[in-house]
């Protein structure tokens, strides 16, 4: 699901000569806020987990009974193939790829431990009240919708790599206040610093992978997809390890690390 929803943002940049693919980013983050802060009315109310579970699986069925006619009438771009093409399989990424593999696995791991962990580091370390435990991911993932939805007109002025490389020393600075002031404003800023960094990284690594030109039919998204989503799920596996080992923020200050990481690659990342 996922590569298809990044390849036919792909295709449409392409065929419509737009930029969309943050945007589209953008919504994903929209989801994600909306579902954070379901979470700070319906826990004050009582609600149980399951009850709000299936209240948000129905509005994602809504959502799909509304726009699936739209979809299925997407128009994508025919192209050519060979048995060459067909016979693409996962390869190990080199040069650049790899470089934005290597970006990816940063951006994805810091994406994946925020919407697993932020709620339980407002609740277990921040000790916030029950109706302001959402408020950590929700200003994340708000911060993160803001720069998504900007990112299109921001991208090709201020250039690819610039946009990254600031991204990664706004989560890293973003970790810092979150780990260093655990109070329950100081983390709601620190978490949004954190959204806003991180929110540019997969709309330009996905888009430029998908265009990327020794491998046919933008088979390097999927392997970029495959290699993301591993640092997606894996990236809360490892917090968790981490936290059993010693505590949650020295857990996310590891994710923190990480964001340093991301700014080296990005500075001299070739994007297309």
């Amino acid at each position: 699901l996922n590569i298809a929803m990044n390849m036919t943002a792909a295709e449409l940049e392409k065929s419509a000569f737009i930029f969309i693919m943050s945007t589209c980013h953008g919504m994903f983050s929209i989801g994600l806020m909306l579902g954070s802060f379901m979470l700070s009315i319906t826990k004050p109310l009582g609600w149980s987990e399951p009850r709000h579970m299936f209240t948000m699986s129905a509005f994602t069925i809504l959502a799909a009974l509304i726009t699936h006619r739209t979809i299925l009438n997407i128009k994508i771009l025919p192209t050519t193939s060979s048995k060459e093409d067909d016979a693409l399989k996962l390869t190990w990424p080199k040069g650049a790829l790899l470089t934005m593999v290597v970006i990816s696995l940063c951006t994805n791991m810091t994406e994946g431990s925020m919407a697993d962990w932020a709620t339980l580091y407002m609740s277990d370390i921040v000790k916030a009240v029950d109706s302001k435990i959402g408020w950590g991911l929700t200003s994340y993932s708000a911060f993160m919708a803001l720069g998504r939805f900007g990112g299109d007109a921001l991208i090709p002025k201020y250039g690819k790599n610039n946009i990254l490389s600031g991204g990664a020393l706004l989560a890293f600075i973003g970790f810092v206040i979150a780990i260093s002031a655990p109070y329950t404003y100081s983390a709601i800023i620190g978490f949004g610093f954190v959204g806003l960094g991180v929110s540019l990284g997969s709309p330009i690594l996905y888009a430029s992978a998908a265009r990327y030109p020794d491998i046919p039919h933008s088979g390097g998204l999927a392997i970029m997809n495959t290699f993301s989503m591993t640092g997606f799920l894996a990236g809360p596996v490892l917090i968790g390890f981490i936290s059993d080992l010693s505590n949650l923020s020295v857990a996310l200050g590891f994710v923190g690390v990480l964001a340093l990481v991301w700014f080296v690659k990005a500075r001299k990342a070739v994007l297309y």
